[in-house]
């Protein structure tokens, strides 16, 4: 008995980590393809935090924020261990039932939450999985100023872009076998990278997966301390 009290006790807190954020309507109206409400988890003390913000796949569209906490609980539980501002926005469906993520929705989002919260500029870190790691390539590529870190999974962008990040700290992870999201489509970006000569690029190939290799990357502690020695 008294261990199922603490199982609910522990399981309570964790819930309550996360809380909804809303964006002032004024700010959504401007957006294209975003759910004006995002999960949030906040530090308690009072410095500035380091910004960990992570981008989802194309099967957590939609207006329902609740689809984004289950992977939310599993990144919540290794940034909350180096005091990060942790950040899931939801991409939503437009009118003809598609929805992508878009570098300006996002550019807005982040002012918002550079002006509502405690931010450190200098340590914003951005993730993303499948149609959130084009979203990750394709946001730092459009404002390659604004991370100290970038982590697509199972990602790709447009290759002539690539340069505006050889200073950029970038971890990419990609399957082999992956038959939704190309390998290529990571290794053309990489490959680009290091004939630009960047040193701070560093590829992370599962030999023997697929595309579903968000859940293990995810878990890695190394990536969160990867992330949080990361610095513009």
């Amino acid at each position: 008995m008294r261990f199922l009290l603490i199982f609910f006790l522990i399981c309570t807190k964790a819930s309550a980590d996360f809380q909804i954020g809303q964006l002032p309507q004024d700010v959504h109206q401007k957006t294209k393809c975003l759910n004006k409400q995002f999960l949030i988890s906040k530090p308690k003390n009072s410095k500035p935090q380091p910004v960990f913000i992570f981008l989802h796949g194309i099967g957590k569209r939609g207006s329902e924020i609740n689809k984004l906490k289950s992977m939310g609980k599993l990144i919540l539980k290794n940034t909350a261990k180096y005091d990060m501002l942790t950040i899931l926005p939801q991409c939503s469906i437009n009118k003809q039932g598609k929805g992508w993520w878009d570098s300006q929705d996002l550019n807005l989002l982040l002012d918002y939450l550079k002006k509502t919260y405690k931010v450190d500029d200098k340590r914003i870190y951005l993730c993303g999985f499948s149609m959130g790691g084009f979203g990750t390539w394709d946001w730092a590529m459009a404002s390659p100023k604004t991370f100290a870190a970038i982590a697509p999974i199972a990602g790709g962008s447009r290759k002539q872009k690539v340069a505006q990040l050889k200073e950029l700290n970038i971890w990419t992870f990609h399957g082999k076998k992956d038959q939704t999201v190309k390998y290529e489509k990571t290794k053309l970006l990489v490959d680009a990278l290091l004939k630009l000569k960047s040193t701070r690029v560093k590829f992370t190939s599962y030999e023997s997966e697929g595309h579903g290799i968000v859940m293990q990357t995810l878990k890695n502690p190394e990536l969160y301390k990867w992330f949080t020695v990361q610095s513009k």
